[in-house]
């Protein structure tokens, strides 16, 4: 495995230390992103022809349909929100650092209420990574890294039960979990690795051979099982890019939307996992040159001013969004939290080029049908210790009414 020196909050950790982390970073010289792992055969050539996408937005904003002011009680903060939810008139929020879901009244715009806390014992949050809502039946999932995944009910925030998950399995920080229609299967998305600690000991140059993607669970039987196959093998990318994975359903659950952070294009899967085919999601805005991110955390964020990561793909009915960023703090010191510039790309399932770099006025924490939504922390940027943001739906549509004609 890689280093960590940059967090998938934006923020940045140690350098120092030990680890198998940090160890096998110390053998990783440079980068070489590979293209299309074996299990990747038949699918074709990626198209790379930045000039085939149908509309090219050129980095003007987003138009923001809504924007829901939040505020917390006295002497409570947000903390980076990675992953928020709406069910019922209410917003759900996750900040790992809080290590609870936040519960924001969309009426009063008051946040009032938590489910889960922090603690070691039985339902309580240690180092959770993500969550899910299962609205038809009420419940919420915290997924613990390392750990098992806590159920918890989501009117009255009681904890159920911990369905665990193999120890190999690396959930994705921050990347959302799906949850099946008749709400028996989870889909988490994370790295899996053939045997336990192989990702730890491969290269960089390696990385994702013989790794799979994605996590199924049933929640009846309590067995899971990967989902699909890597897209690409080698990670030139930074820490914190290289972990990061999204698995989003298919309009009809007929298949899934997958993409690595650290890649260039994204693939379509069957219901089953088989690959269909794979998209290049460069742009013009989508950028990347042969430099290397290095190791350490101040070489990273330098070289993701001038490189674009995947940070998201949602897919709202027909139309997939990919969400790529650069980094925007400029001369960064250490214990600043990162700001980031975020565009986004419109493809259909089949792989058509609809819309380049739509603006986004900070970084997507979740979606629905016809919106991402995004945390807007006010002039002074992202930060964990806001007692007021707001919640922007920022419009997606296919063609040119997603985004300002100016």
């Amino acid at each position: 495995m890689i280093a960590h020196p940059v967090a998938a909050d934006g923020t940045a950790g140690s350098e120092q230390g030990g680890g198998p982390l940090r160890r096998a970073a110390r053998l990783a010289f440079w980068w070489v992103a590979l293209g299309c792992s074996a299990a990747c055969g038949g699918s074709g050539p990626a198209r790379q022809d930045v000039r085939e996408y149908a509309v090219h937005a050129g980095g003007r904003p987003a138009i923001v349909d809504g924007a829901t002011p939040l505020s917390w009680p006295q002497n409570e903060f947000s903390g980076l929100i990675l992953n928020a939810e709406l069910c019922d008139g209410r917003a759900y929020l996750f900040a790992p650092s809080v290590k609870s879901v936040q519960v924001a009244d969309l009426a009063t715009q008051r946040v009032d209420g938590r489910i889960g806390r922090p603690g070691n014992g039985p339902g309580n949050l240690r180092r959770p990574v993500s969550m899910g809502i299962d609205c038809r039946n009420q419940k919420v999932y915290c997924v613990e890294g390392p750990g098992g995944i806590l159920s918890f009910d989501l009117k009255t925030g009681e904890y159920l039960t911990t369905n665990s998950h193999p120890l190999e399995f690396r959930a994705s920080m921050g990347s959302r979990i799906s949850v099946s229609e008749d709400g028996t299967r989870l889909f988490l998305p994370g790295l899996w690795p053939a045997e336990r600690g192989s990702f730890d000991r491969q290269s960089r140059v390696r990385m994702y051979a013989d790794t799979n993607l994605g996590m199924a669970l049933s929640l009846t039987s309590g067995t899971s099982k990967p989902m699909t196959a890597a897209i690409e093998r080698g990670c030139k990318a930074d820490s914190s890019a290289c972990l990061r994975v999204a698995v989003e359903p298919l309009s009809g659950w007929s298949g899934w939307a997958v993409g690595q952070g650290g890649g260039t294009r994204i693939a379509v899967f069957s219901a089953a996992g088989a690959l269909l085919r794979t998209i290049d999601v460069r742009s013009p805005g989508f950028l990347r040159d042969t430099s290397s991110p290095g190791d350490k955390a101040a070489t990273q964020i330098k070289w993701g001013e001038t490189n674009s990561s995947i940070w998201a793909v949602y897919v709202l009915r027909d139309i997939i969004a990919v969400i790529h960023a650069r980094h925007a703090t400029k001369n960064w010191k250490r214990g600043q939290v990162v700001q980031f510039d975020v565009l986004m790309n419109l493809y259909s399932a089949m792989g058509e080029r609809l819309v380049s770099d739509i603006h986004l006025p900070d970084l997507p924490v979740g979606h629905d049908d016809t919106h991402i939504l995004v945390i807007d922390y006010g002039p002074a940027g992202r930060r964990s210790n806001a007692g007021e943001v707001r919640l922007l739906r920022v419009r997606v549509r296919p063609g040119t009414e997603g985004f300002a004609s100016e």
